[in-house]
């Protein structure tokens, strides 16, 4: 009996972490088209806020985003008919609520180019509201691979790992103990 009501316990409050993890992250998920043609990397015009792909399967970058007015970030490097997960973090020190987060092309400024980009709109969600302008944002873009993003891999390799350690521990020392 008491040890259901420990199990309880616990899982009650690792749901309630969760909870807190997913509090201040967004996540979308985009297949880029397969008829996308990839322009050459001297074509980038990394005046513009990016995040670059090329020989890459994922990238992470800060960007300070404007409050009530949509930001753009383009996505270089992505291939044709591959699937992308984004995830967008902030601190609970900024109080914002994600109004819009949308993956599509964009057309660039002075240029009849259309290029990819993950458009962001935020919005204030506190009393008094923020007087900060722009907040801190990290964007991670990842590919999917067999449907997990290839960033998750080195988690998943290293907790396989530490079960099956944990498990042949337990089988030594109990069939030596025991």
């Amino acid at each position: 009996m008491r040890r259901s009501w420990l199990l309880s316990c616990f899982l009650a409050q690792l749901f309630s972490f969760f909870g807190l993890v997913f509090a201040n992250t967004e996540t979308l998920v985009f297949k880029v088209p397969s008829d996308f043609k990839s322009e050459s990397a001297a074509y980038y015009d990394i005046t513009n806020p990016h995040l670059s792909l090329v020989n890459t399967n994922r990238a992470s970058k800060e960007f300070e985003v404007p409050i009530r007015t949509e930001f753009s970030i383009e996505l270089h490097g992505m291939e044709a008919g591959d699937t992308y997960m984004t995830k967008l973090c902030w601190t609970a020190a900024d109080p914002v609520d994600v109004q819009t987060v949308r993956y599509g092309p964009i057309r660039k400024k002075g240029s009849n180019d259309l290029t990819y980009a993950v458009v962001i709109k935020l919005e204030p969600f506190s009393y008094p509201e923020i007087k900060t302008t722009t907040v801190p944002i990290i964007v991670s873009v990842a590919a999917m691979r067999l449907g997990l993003p290839v960033d998750l891999y080195s988690t998943l390799i290293y907790i396989a790992l530490v079960l099956t350690a944990t498990y042949c521990a337990y089988r030594h020392l109990r069939s030596s103990l025991w």
